[in-house]
């Protein structure tokens, strides 16, 4: 398997495959490749063109983009008559290129993977056909008990303040909470 990723940066895709790569390398030969730079976390990814270069000598049975930066790659070996699925990891898009690139890999790939039953109906919105595959990351919580403060009343949140990250049903839970 061979897994495109834009890079290894600290965010949500990266974070999932940091922590089950080592559980999927006991099942499965898979190899990551990032396209724009290496990132922060380390699994042993390395560059695009590595795989380009190997792509008929070491011919991987199939090919996982996740986020629009790495799904022209899985054209280009779904043009070689490698099995391509696209992981698509959110229910909508962000910018027109987004949108572009991801409806038409929804409709090219052989098959979509998604996070959640809501990113899959958004699938569907465009290619009802779509074969779908719902592979939501789910990690384990700390053993020990998480203890909420009631005397403070803080909340932070570090991250980019986009519509899809729905910082509104954080902000309402934490109210809940506090209730």
């Amino acid at each position: 398997v061979f897994h495109f990723v834009p890079s290894l940066d600290i965010g949500g895709v990266e974070i999932a495959i940091e922590k089950s790569l080592s559980d999927l390398k006991k099942k499965l030969e898979i190899n990551v490749f990032y396209v724009r730079h290496r990132g922060n976390l380390e699994v042993g990814q390395r560059p695009w063109w590595i795989a380009l270069k190997n792509m008929f000598i070491a011919r991987p049975d199939v090919v996982i983009t996740s986020l629009w930066w790495s799904h022209p790659f899985g054209m280009l070996f779904r043009l070689a008559g490698i099995r391509w699925v696209c992981f698509i990891h959110n229910a909508g898009v962000t910018h027109t290129i987004d949108r572009v690139i991801c409806s038409a890999s929804i409709r090219l790939a052989n098959e979509v993977a998604t996070d959640s039953e809501q990113t899959s109906a958004f699938v569907r919105s465009i290619k009802k056909s779509a074969k779908i595959h719902v592979i939501p990351y789910l990690f384990p919580l700390p053993q020990e008990a998480i203890k909420i403060d009631r005397i403070s009343n803080s909340f932070v949140c570090v991250g980019r303040n986009t519509e899809q990250k729905r910082l509104d049903l954080i902000v309402g839970f934490y109210k809940h909470l506090l209730s």
